[in-house]
């Protein structure tokens, strides 16, 4: 099938790119060198933030979230990780918003990509995802129909592991009205690449190993859903 660029509304509750690394050298010189390219760039307003199970006093825990409109990011001792900041745009938008938080890594440093892990959660209120999908939930009691499940699969995509989890019909509070229940349904699909062992210097294969995951989460996205759905989404081609 031919894959849509997007869908509009996106209907993307979150966005979420998790980088580990590893590096030979004390991790305050390569924070320093990160917190002051910031600084410099001038785009990024920032808060400090720390653990919910540490004291005040516990420094060590204490990190720093460095935002602006599209996009909120954190560099801690193991990983870079990048969410879109209320709202997510389109790729568009957020690619390059990623590169230009790994301009702020020291590229001369001894930085070894290990991992990266591309995350897209969509949410559809009010919506029965098993009318819409190419996927039929039954366990050992074929009379009994769930109204609402969760469902989590792994498996091996391409040169990925796809971590894929559907939520359906799942009761949630109304923020704006405590007092009423919706129904609402999850798509999370995480595509993760291990064992990558990429020099920061390597950047441009660094982009590329992210951009071929973005593209595997639009496959697996679109292959799942039946095309009569598709169409309701609006797909942009």
């Amino acid at each position: 099938m031919d894959i849509p660029s997007s869908i509009n509304p996106n209907r993307l509750k979150n966005s979420i790119i998790e980088v580990f690394i590893d590096y030979n050298e004390p991790f305050e010189i390569l924070f320093g060198d990160f917190y002051n390219n910031v600084l410099k760039n001038g785009q990024y307003k920032n808060i400090e933030i720390s653990s919910e199970n540490s004291s005040t006093e516990d420094l060590t825990t204490k990190k720093i979230l460095f935002y602006n409109e599209n996009i909120k990011f954190v560099f801690s001792e193991n990983k870079l990780v990048i969410n879109c900041n209320e709202k997510y745009e389109s790729w568009s938008i957020f690619f390059p918003e990623i590169k230009n938080v790994f301009s702020f890594l020291n590229l001369n440093s001894n930085i070894i990509i290990t991992k990266i892990g591309l995350r897209y959660i969509s949410e559809y209120p009010g919506i029965d995802l098993k009318e819409n999908m190419k996927f039929e939930f039954k366990f050992g009691f074929p009379e009994i129909i769930s109204n609402s499940y969760s469902f989590n699969t792994e498996f091996n995509y391409k040169d990925s592991l796809a971590i894929l989890t559907i939520r359906n019909q799942i009761p949630f509070n109304n923020k704006s009205n405590k007092n009423e229940v919706i129904k609402v349904s999850l798509i999370d699909i995480d595509i993760v690449k291990d064992n990558l062992n990429l020099k920061i210097e390597e950047i441009d294969n660094i982009f590329d190993s992210i951009s071929k995951s973005h593209t595997y989460e639009k496959e697996i996205f679109f292959n799942i859903l039946r095309e009569d759905f598709i169409k309701l989404l609006n797909p942009q081609y």
